[in-house]
């Protein structure tokens, strides 16, 4: 039991280790913003569908 918990909290560790180097690399700083954008452009893609959706519901209506 103390050995598997000891190995979660080492791979834990590194984990952080790791993603502590790359914050101040700057790498997954730059990813965060990556994905930011991503989900933006996502979020604004099916704003869109949904504006032409209601769009052509209306003229098909007229």
């Amino acid at each position: 039991m103390f050995s598997s918990k000891l190995s979660v909290d080492m791979e834990n560790s590194s984990r952080l280790d790791y993603m502590l180097n790359e914050l101040i690399s700057g790498r997954l700083s730059q990813r965060i913003a990556e994905t930011a954008h991503l989900a933006a452009a996502r979020h604004m893609y099916q704003a869109a569908l949904e504006m032409q959706s209601h769009v052509e519901a209306e003229y098909s209506t007229e």
